[in-house]
């Protein structure tokens, strides 16, 4: 028979075996922890690069919203755009798939490392971190004056409706909710100083 070529020979680490198999004759002594200091460096180079080309998508997204506006340079741009995501998926597959080969060395509570979430793979001002001073600009300071003020009324004098006109009682109740979940939402979003970016940064 003819020999088997190395480079058809499959690489098999401690990670990928079962732990009765991880000592001798299965494995050489000391690989499996060879194999964690090696993980454990992927890991950091993982979460880096992610970091890295996070940053570089904030880049690109504020230069394409500022600078590109012929139909040529959009194209291009958002060729880059794939580009650069391309790589915040690889590096997020890496990170996943390391921090699995972790786990199944040091058990799920010693990894060492936290797991990492699709929710988690977001830029650091990314549109799940809005704060509420966009809310409020884009209401304007007049309009919230005006909402709050109708919200203080509505309370106020809620219950007093005339029984003649019930009709317009009840497009006041209406307007009244519809007021109070405004503020509710307002209210209940991240403030300009307080943003809850993920756990990567």
């Amino acid at each position: 028979p003819s020999p088997e070529h190395a480079e058809n020979v499959p690489v098999v680490f401690p990670s990928n075996l079962p732990v009765s198999h991880r000592c001798d004759p299965g494995c050489c002594a000391d690989l499996a922890s060879y194999e964690e200091q090696m993980r454990d460096a992927q890991l950091r180079a993982a979460l880096l690069n992610l970091q890295t080309h996070l940053h570089m998508k904030s880049q690109l997204l504020t230069y394409q919203t500022a600078n590109v506006k012929a139909q040529g340079m959009v194209v291009k741009s958002q060729s880059v755009l794939r580009r650069n995501q391309q790589q915040i998926d690889l590096d997020t597959a890496k990170y996943q798939d390391t921090w699995q080969a972790m786990k199944n060395l040091r058990g799920k509570d010693s990894v060492g490392w936290r797991q990492l979430k699709p929710k988690d793979v977001r830029r650091m001002d990314g549109g799940e971190d809005k704060a509420v001073g966009i809310q409020c600009k884009r209401l304007g300071k007049k309009k919230m004056a005006v909402l709050q003020a109708e919200a203080k009324n509505n309370t106020a004098n809620g219950g007093h409706s005339s029984s003649n006109d019930s009709d317009e009682g009840d497009k006041s109740d209406e307007n009244q909710k519809s007021v109070q979940t405004k503020l509710k939402k307002a209210r209940g979003a991240v403030g300009e100083g307080r943003r809850h970016v993920s756990w990567i940064w």
